[in-house]
């Protein structure tokens, strides 16, 4: 899959692929969409198609449209990944926030739109959290998933349900259907032991139940004590301390079924469970290390999805989806009767979705999607107890495919109606919002030009409207728009040293209006109100090149580079007008050299982050220093029949660099990890 630019060449053998590749892309509009494995082509899924080139070709035509990055379970072990968040790090245009520690809270944004305007959809649904509208990564390992892609608007794939192209960027987390063509069951046991306590067992069994169906079982654990060091400076006093109140206990069960016939039909469900235990450090305050928080949070959700195609014009999908969550918050203080404070949050969301795809000519198509979401919240921490929302989503979308152009368009029709079961409820809201995406290849050569404009908006969260003493039941959606453009550059492999080399860089211009912040309306009380305007425009570029010095030598390069201009421009003449936003460098970036052996495999990685400001008034009170980060990894995979094996060391913080990418939240400094991986 990742060396896709390699079906590629020059001259005559060029023409022969290009009119192959051609011939198979007119037939996959006809025929692939019954064979899908899930509700999106990002993820992979796909095991009934039986040439490589079909499910290559598809990864290529999503490149074209919009920004596409993916990293693939093979890449995230010879780039020296480990964890989900040093995933994201690797690419361009994210803007991770972590409070530290293994399991310790990682959101995302992507080019500076906020993390509520950042969709994750795992498996094809999408994971939702009304209360805070931010999806915590530590949440998910990466085990759980064949394929990381992130995407900025909407790719060429327009047989999606409407939620998916409801957020500015979207990060999925796929995997694929169990392959069984060597043997009908298949086990995998792993054990991940670490620094500060850090212990990660990992188990995947994957079993043939019929000629059509299969089934994957999986479950880890995860536990630690997040004991690190770190140095605390007060004007000249220096101290050492260890981060305190920081451990953290948490378990995923999830089983697979996959059905997956020779005709046009598919099918795949999903129950999946979740329960974590963590401390919250909080905090580090001068003479005053202690803290006392604790969070539970439990998810479960059942999810199933359909597939079928009538014909040679038409396909059909359906998805099911029923989801639970609680928090439980606790905290011990004196300052609270009965000497502690606990608050419960449960949300429930129940979610439906229907589309149609339409072929009428082998260069044009259409979808049709429809979407329905009922979702509450039930609290103790809020003023209205028990708020509610009916969510209806439709798109309409079309895609022009032919020769050097590809175009899509659609349009987004959002309707919220709120309510509350006690007290006054949150205001509605409507919107269309169209997309349109254009991309040019001269010649079906290598290089690519596309371009793409995007509206949007994201309602406010449950948190917005309701929070006691914060919340506002009269806020509008923030509105966000998006403009970009970008090129590819894809060299062909040859049979020289150089065996692939592949390019991308996008500008980009988001203008966001009625953006929602937290104003003070006196000394103690604040309130949720729609006055923010943000102004963002940057540069994303991202390198990947693999050279071949002989058969048993091969060498991986990786880098990635941001510019982001993301000032607020809300009162022109302001104190703080076109500062720069909060948490957001003006440069970031990174790479990874992989050495890649029959003995050993070893990558050297490193990220780097200039300066920003944890407020968005840009004071030296509020700036936060630069940092880099380097790591190193180093494994080995083993083969015996059919028993596979593989050992895999990780030092990360080589420099053992002191940083912090949330105020006063210090990351951990110089750590190691130690992986054993048995397959049968």
């Amino acid at each position: 899959m990742e060396n896709w630019a390699d079906t590629r060449c020059e001259g005559k053998s060029c023409k022969r692929t290009c009119v192959a590749a051609c011939f198979i892309l007119l037939c996959v509009p006809q025929s692939g969409f019954g064979q899908t494995a899930g509700t999106d082509s990002l993820s992979a899924g796909i095991k009934q198609m039986q040439t490589v080139e079909v499910k290559a070709d598809r990864k290529e035509r999503n490149d074209r449209t919009v920004s596409v990055q993916s990293i693939t379970r093979e890449q995230i072990q010879e780039q020296g990944i480990t964890d989900l968040a040093d995933a994201l790090r690797r690419m361009s245009g994210t803007n991770i926030r972590d409070y530290g520690g293994a399991g310790g809270m990682k959101t995302l944004s992507v080019r500076s739109m906020g993390a509520t305007h950042t969709g994750v959809v795992y498996d094809g649904m999408a994971v939702t959290d009304c209360e805070s509208g931010q999806i915590d990564l530590s949440r998910f390992s990466l085990e759980q998933a064949d394929r990381l892609t992130l995407v900025v608007g909407d790719n060429a794939d327009i047989f999606v349900p409407a939620r998916t192209l409801a957020s500015a960027a979207t990060l999925y987390l796929s995997s694929e259907a169990p392959d069984f063509t060597e043997r009908h069951n298949r086990w995998e046991a792993q054990v991940t032991s670490g620094a500060f306590g850090y212990v990660n067992p990992h188990i995947k069994f994957e079993q043939r139940l019929r000629t059509n169906w299969s089934m994957r079982l999986q479950a880890d654990y995860l536990r630690a004590d997040n004991r690190y060091p770190f140095t605390q400076t007060n004007h000249t006093l220096v101290t050492r301390e260890k981060r305190a109140n920081n451990a953290l206990k948490n378990g995923t069960a999830e089983l697979d079924i996959y059905y997956r016939p020779q005709s046009a039909r598919s099918f795949q469900g999903k129950i999946y469970y979740y329960d974590s235990w963590k401390q919250l450090p909080g905090q580090v305050i001068y003479y005053n290390p202690v803290n006392h928080e604790s969070q539970r949070f439990r998810n479960a959700f059942g999810q199933a999805h359909f597939q079928t195609r009538w014909g040679s014009r038409w396909a059909y999908q359906a998805n099911l989806k029923a989801n639970y969550a609680e928090t439980h918050y606790r905290d011990e203080g004196l300052q609270y009767p009965n000497h502690v404070k606990e608050n419960i949050y449960q949300q429930q969301e129940y979610y439906a979705s229907m589309s149609l795809f339409y072929t009428p000519l082998a260069f044009l198509s259409f979808s049709l999607s429809s979407d329905y979401a009922y979702t509450t919240l039930s609290s103790d921490a809020i003023d209205t107890r028990r708020p509610f929302r009916h969510s209806a989503l439709e798109s309409v979308a079309a895609k022009y495919d032919q020769g050097d152009i590809t175009a899509t368009a659609t349009l987004l029709v959002s309707v919220f109606r709120n309510g509350a079961k006690e007290g006054k409820q949150a205001r509605d809201a409507h919107r269309l919002s169209p997309s349109v995406a254009l991309a040019w290849r001269p010649g079906q050569g290598c290089f690519t030009w596309r371009a793409s404009y995007k509206d949007i908006f994201r309602m406010p969260t449950f948190t917005d409207n309701y929070y006691t003493w914060l919340g506002n039941r009269d806020l509008l959606p923030e509105i966000a728009r998006q403009f970009s453009t970008g090129l590819t550059l894809a060299v062909p492999s040859s049979r020289h040293v150089l065996k692939s080399l592949e390019m991308q860089t996008d500008l980009y211009y988001n203008k966001v209006t009625d953006k929602i912040v937290a104003m003070p309306m006196n000394m103690f009380y604040w309130n949720m109100v729609n006055v923010g305007k943000v102004d963002i425009m940057g540069v994303d570029t991202k390198v990947s090149t693999g050279l071949e010095a002989t058969k048993w030598l091969r060498l991986e390069l990786n880098a990635n580079y941001t510019y982001q201009y993301a000032v607020n421009v809300t009162s022109p003449g302001g104190t703080y007008y076109k500062d720069q936003i909060a948490y957001t460098p003006s440069h970031s970036g990174g790479g990874a050299i992989a050495l890649l052996t029959p003995w050993l495999n070893v990558s050297l990685h490193g990220t780097a982050v200039s300066e920003r400001y944890s407020t968005n008034a840009n004071m030296d009170l509020t700036r936060l220093k630069p940092y880099h980060e380097i790591g190193l990894a180093a494994y080995r995979d083993f083969h015996w029949r059919k028993f596979g094996c593989m050992l895999r060391a990780d030092l990360m913080n080589l420099t053992n660099e002191q940083y912090e990418i949330v105020r006063l939240y210090p990351m951990p400094g110089r750590s190691w990890k130690i992986t054993i991986k048995f397959i049968v």
